[in-house]
Formats: C-alpha cells, structure tokens, sequence
C-alpha cells in the first residue's frame, strides 16, 4: 500500500509540475503571437474600419452624400470613382459635359467646400450610388462650353 501511495503522489506531483511548465512556457507564446498579431494590423484596416464607421454613421442620419477627403477618394472596395467638372454658373457636368442629375450630389453645396482639401476640387460619396465623385473646379461659364 506504501508503493501505491507513493506512486499516487508522484504522479500528481509529476501533473502539477507539468501543468505549471506548460502553462508558463505557452503562455508567453501566447502573449509573443498576440502582441506579433496586434503589430501586423496595418494602417489600412484602421482606416477600413474608420471608413466603414463613417459609411454606417451617415447612413443613420440618412445623409448619404458627403464631402471625404482626397485619401478617403476611391478607397472602397466597389465603389465607383468619377471626375466631374464644376462650372462658374455652379453647373456640374460629366466629362463629356452633360448636366448631371441632382440626386448625384443631393444637398451638397459644392461652391462652399471648395478650399477645404484641395483649391479646385471636391471630393464627394455618394453610399446609395456607392460612387465617389472628385469635382473638378472649370473656371468657365457651362454657356461657353455648350456653344
């Protein structure tokens, strides 16, 4: 009975010295592939999630055309870019000079952004249309441009 006894202790202390080794040495690789993980999370996905945050928040407020800024110009995924151009007259016209129809740009005044980013360009989302629009300032008048 003394040698099961026996036995029975150093198997248990056997277990509790293995247990306390592995969990010391897998915890630091544990904690090692985490902070690796963490540093590789790249700018990009910060600015994913920043960009998705902005896309449900205007959504909530049922605003789904705004001004972004040129980094922010084309960097989703599926989202169409296009250049239109901003007449004197505050007509906004494709680039084959065609008026544009108002719900591209819904309730943005365009006049007044220009400056914030760039001096002769706006940059505009449109989520509905999941489109992004760099509006090019035309110093001429559209009369000109249509003769």
């Amino acid at each position: 009975m003394g040698k099961n006894v026996s036995f029975i202790l150093g198997v248990f202390a056997g277990v509790i010295v293995g247990f306390s080794l592995a969990k010391k040495y897998y915890g630091k690789v544990y904690n090692t592939d985490k902070e690796t993980y963490m540093s590789e999370v790249s700018d990009d996905t910060e600015k994913e999630i920043e960009t998705v945050s902005k896309i449900i928040s205007h959504n909530y407020s049922e605003k789904n055309t705004y001004i972004i800024s040129p980094e922010e110009f084309g960097s989703i995924d599926g989202y169409y870019t296009v250049s239109l151009y901003y007449f004197e007259d505050g007509v906004i016209t494709d680039d084959a000079f065609e008026p544009i129809d108002d719900d591209v740009i819904e309730n943005i005044s365009v006049s007044e952004h220009f400056g914030e980013f760039e001096d002769d360009t706006v940059f505009v989302r449109n989520d509905v249309l999941k489109s992004d629009y760099e509006i090019l300032r035309d110093g001429r008048y559209f009369s000109e441009v249509r003769n």
